[in-house]
């Protein structure tokens, strides 16, 4: 269960990065 949460978390801090770098 912690393993596929950390996936999760680095996925969705991912998704925020591209979006931040698209705003811009």
């Amino acid at each position: 269960m912690t393993e596929v949460n950390s996936l999760s978390i680095i996925e969705n801090v991912d998704i925020k990065s591209v979006e931040s770098t698209t705003r811009k």
